[in-house]
């Protein structure tokens, strides 16, 4: 349940979003996990898949091409050339009163969304923040007009005083071709604002989060201990992606140094320059360890064998082999 809050409160916020796009806020960092967030807080990861969204549209998109369009306009220039833009829109698009019906749900939709054109003709935009306003403005009302709709429909179904004839406008907003395009870009699979209730957890307030995590918890004990609760075997999947990786400095996530690659020490290998492959990093890690080329390993098990018999290893400190470790008493047998 909580999922779907969040996921509504993120359509009710894009313009909130295209705003610090338009501002150049920079990709966010999204390895630091923010502990805490407000209702009106911008989650970064939200912003991230706004700015992958939109570079993956192309700029002759009916509802997003005039932001694009619009996105390569100079600063000084922007007002003029944005309203010699639009008109040039408006113009393409033709007389609206020719298309079909607009509650046909087959009817044909012109070139550009008129909903988006008019929002932003009506906005006069002086700048691309006000052009991101003028967005947050019509998926507001989309949204809106869905929520509504949604709610007057399941009425229908137990109050007969509340149905709604089909040639009833109010059926336009909801059913009309022109509609849908935009609603096709808060709930299709794909879009920032459509993800499951996991991710969707992560962006939850901090007092909400807490109780729902505690019932998940709760959930997985009983799943993990009932007596009805059938036998598992633990099984560990990597992530397949290739991450970049950077040298934390003094062990911080926001004081990033030089980026590294996942690989095995290079100390204990000659195999300096093989990273590990994405999505096998403790697999290769593994490898690395029991490689009959580690030196470490075999002298390691030997020692606590050695000393699991004799009450002493060979090596006195079998925590530590490092500089702050003791030599072994008898390096020559260690070795054989």
């Amino acid at each position: 349940d909580q999922g779907e809050v969040m996921r509504g409160r993120l359509r009710m916020q894009v313009g909130m979003y295209l705003r610090e796009l338009a501002k150049g806020t920079p990709e966010q960092d999204l390895s630091a996990a923010f502990l805490s967030y407000r209702t009106d807080d911008l989650r970064p990861l939200v912003l991230n898949r706004w700015r992958e969204y939109l570079a993956g549209l192309s700029d002759d998109d009916p509802v997003f091409g005039p932001w694009l369009q619009l996105l390569q306009l100079n600063g000084d220039e922007f007002p003029a050339r944005a309203g010699e833009l639009l008109a040039a829109m408006v113009e393409q698009n033709g007389d609206l009163s020719k298309l079909a019906a607009p509650q046909s749900l087959n009817g044909a939709v012109p070139r550009w969304n008129p909903r988006v054109l008019e929002a932003l003709q009506a906005k006069q935009p002086q700048s691309l923040l006000d052009v991101a306003d003028a967005y947050g403005d019509v998926f507001i009302a989309v949204q809106r007009e869905w929520m509504q709709g949604l709610t007057q429909s399941a009425e229908e179904a137990v109050s007969p005083d509340a149905v709604v004839p089909d040639e009833d406008a109010r059926h336009a907003s909801i059913n009309s071709a022109v509609s849908r395009q935009l609603r096709r870009h808060l709930y299709q699979s794909g879009t920032p604002t459509a993800m499951d209730d996991a991710l969707a957890s992560t962006l939850l307030n901090r007092p909400v989060r807490d109780r729902t995590s505690g019932m998940g918890g709760a959930i997985e004990a009983l799943h993990l201990n009932d007596a009805g609760s059938p036998p598992r075997a633990m099984a560990l999947e990597e992530e397949s992606t290739d991450q970049v990786f950077q040298v934390f400095r003094r062990g911080s996530s926001i004081d990033r140094g030089e980026e590294v690659h996942p690989r095995f020490l290079t100390v204990l290998s000659d195999k300096r320059e093989q990273a590990f492959l994405p999505g096998q990093r403790r697999l290769g890690l593994a490898r690395s360890i029991t490689d009959p080329a580690n030196p470490l390993t075999r002298r390691v098990v030997v020692n606590w064998v050695w000393q699991h018999h004799f009450g002493q290893g060979l090596v006195r400190t079998p925590d530590d082999y490092g500089t702050r470790g003791q030599s072994p008493t008898h390096p020559e047998l260690l070795d054989y």
